[in-house]
């Protein structure tokens, strides 16, 4: 009798070991507490993972930005769960270092999922860590409680995040905290936040959801008010984007 518990015990365990992540697991923002590369720790590195549920079958948006004391960047995708691996669209033909790629769908509440990157990094710092950052490579990924690990395929990067914000916590400003002024605008406005810290990144799109004007660093802290001068743009809807790696914000901009 006490082998065979001792032998339901085990089975039980590894069934629970080797069943899969579910979005549900990974989905919340992400600090990075360490990082390290063939096991050396990666000097002056920052990153912040967002990871949203789209659909409910394991099919995510994912926004990574991340900092070394040279290179930055932002990248965001469109992910499945496969196992314990992410698969993205993220490859060689959907992405440029120091460039810009893009595919997008404009919807009625704005911007309705974006895959992106935009980065300044060396091809050494990208093949180092950034790849692992962005999710390329189909890197693996565990969690354990508020502790989410993600490995490179081939096992030299390895990022590890802690929770900060969890699925239902709020990760946008609210419409009262977003000033955009005057709107509808002949293309002079001014951006402010209200309580939003760090670094943002702004960009805006136009209603066939292409870019046509960022802003990659903007410390409201310094500079609370954002002015714009944009009126070689023609008429018409356009939408503002906003992020800070934990926190986002979507408004809309009529030109005249």
């Amino acid at each position: 009798m006490k082998k065979s518990a001792a032998v339901c015990l085990f089975s039980l365990c590894a069934f629970l070991l080797a069943c899969p992540l579910v979005a549900q697991d990974i989905v919340g923002t992400w600090n990075l507490v360490n990082g390290t590369y063939n096991n050396s720790a990666i000097a002056g590195l920052s990153a912040t993972l967002t990871i949203t549920d789209v659909n409910g079958e394991d099919s995510l948006n994912y926004l990574a930005s991340f900092e070394d004391n040279a290179y930055s960047g932002i990248a965001r995708a469109r992910y499945s769960l496969e196992g314990n691996r992410f698969v993205s669209n993220l490859n060689e033909a959907s992405f440029a270092l120091n460039g810009f790629s893009s595919s997008y769908t404009i919807g009625p509440n704005g911007i309705e999922y974006v895959w992106r990157t935009s980065l300044n990094i060396s091809s050494l710092a990208f093949n180092q860590w950034g790849g692992a950052a962005i999710g390329y490579g189909s890197p693996s990924f565990s969690v354990s409680g508020d502790i989410l690990t993600l490995t490179s395929q081939n096992g030299n990067a390895v990022l590890t995040y802690e929770r900060v914000i969890s699925k239902g916590e709020s990760q946008y400003l609210s419409p009262e905290q977003v000033r955009l002024f005057p709107n509808p605008s002949d293309g002079k406005f001014a951006v402010e936040l209200m309580d939003a810290s760090g670094k943002w990144q702004l960009a805006l799109y136009n209603s066939q959801g292409q870019a046509v004007w960022e802003s990659l660093s903007w410390q409201p802290a310094q500079m609370p008010r954002l002015q714009c001068q944009l009126s070689r743009l023609a008429k018409g809807v356009y939408w503002l984007a906003g992020t800070n790696g934990v926190l986002s914000f979507q408004k809309k901009l009529v030109l005249k």
